[in-house]
């Protein structure tokens, strides 16, 4: 969930039809949001849940989003955070769930209205636009409210900019400081995580071999986009090991993740690696995507305390 971090206690999960009685009450209790039907949001859960969120502690729900999409276009319906948690990072872990899934799902651009007498909601969407890069872009006007849109793919980037590319001086440096900056941007992990990824990388590259292992790199205008690795000289009773796969924020919603996890599978098949896992943690919903789009299943599952970041739920996904 880029550029935002997830409170520890907090729960950000898909909305689901069960959730209707209660997120209709939270809703009801959480000014200036409007409550709608029972059946508005039976409709939001069953047709557009990958666009809606709960935000949940042990005491309930802490926090709401919801979104529907049409024709590559995504808009923003309702947003809420429960008074104990407004002026934090969950207001910004919420939209950040809308627009990863949005971009991810192909959408070019999402869409929301603020009443201008809102301005805590000003600020909110303001502070994330401009920490992501959105432009604040006018889309017109419904009643009071102005209607403002973010646009996903960047200006002067298109397809034909995209390039892929193994292994080049200065590589492993992208690749490090792209999760270490995102990671400690987006979850709070502190330098240990940075520096654990290093050394693994170093050990990585250090006994690479052409043909068991793996190295893509995406470069969008000349620009490190992303990328992904498959570690085949260290082969388990798991197969071969998917790694260092990132798209960075700026460059999400262009393919360029489908097209490396493609690439890497690609790879596999004729390496010969009839078996492959990955390690990754709860609520990198966009990636989690991709890798059962690919044909990844989760198969294990622990609480873990790293990283600086306290507990994260680890999983592992096995193909």
């Amino acid at each position: 969930m880029g550029g935002v971090v997830i409170p520890e206690g907090i729960v950000v999960r898909h909305f689901e039809v069960s959730d209707v009685p209660e997120v209709r009450k939270f809703v009801s209790g959480c000014p200036p949001l409007e409550a709608h039907t029972e059946f508005t949001y039976w409709v939001l859960a069953s047709y557009f849940s990958n666009l809606c969120f709960i935000a949940e502690t042990v005491d309930g729900i802490a926090g709401f989003v919801s979104a529907v999409s049409n024709r590559g276009r995504c808009y923003l319906w309702q947003i809420g955070v429960a008074p104990p948690h407004r002026g934090g990072p969950l207001g910004k872990a919420l939209i950040a769930a809308v627009v990863n899934e949005a971009a991810t799902s192909g959408c070019k651009c999402l869409q929301f209205s603020i009443d201008p007498e809102n301005r805590p909601s000003t600020g909110l969407f303001s502070r994330f636009a401009g920490h992501r890069g959105f432009e604040m872009r006018h889309a017109g006007k419904v009643g009071c409210e102005i209607v403002y849109e973010w646009i996903f793919d960047r200006e002067g980037i298109s397809a034909a900019d995209v390039s892929f590319s193994g292994y080049f001086p200065g590589a492993l440096g992208m690749i490090l400081e792209a999760h270490g900056s995102y990671y400690h941007e987006a979850w709070g992990f502190d330098s240990s995580f940075e520096t654990q990824e290093g050394r693994e990388l170093s050990e990585f590259f250090t006994r690479y071999t052409e043909g068991r292992d793996y190295l893509r790199v995406a470069l969008a205008g000349g620009d490190f986009a992303g990328s992904i690795a498959v570690d085949g000289s260290c082969e388990g009773p798991d197969g071969a090991r998917l790694r260092w796969f990132i798209v960075k924020p700026g460059f999400q919603g262009q393919g360029i993740g489908n097209a490396l996890m493609n690439d890497a599978m690609t790879f596999c098949r004729v390496a010969g690696h009839r078996k492959v896992h990955l390690w990754t943690f709860e609520g990198l919903d966009a990636a989690r995507h991709l890798y059962e789009k690919a044909g990844f299943l989760l198969t294990k599952e622990r609480p873990v305390r790293q990283w600086g970041r306290g507990r994260v739920n680890e999983q592992k996904f096995c193909f």
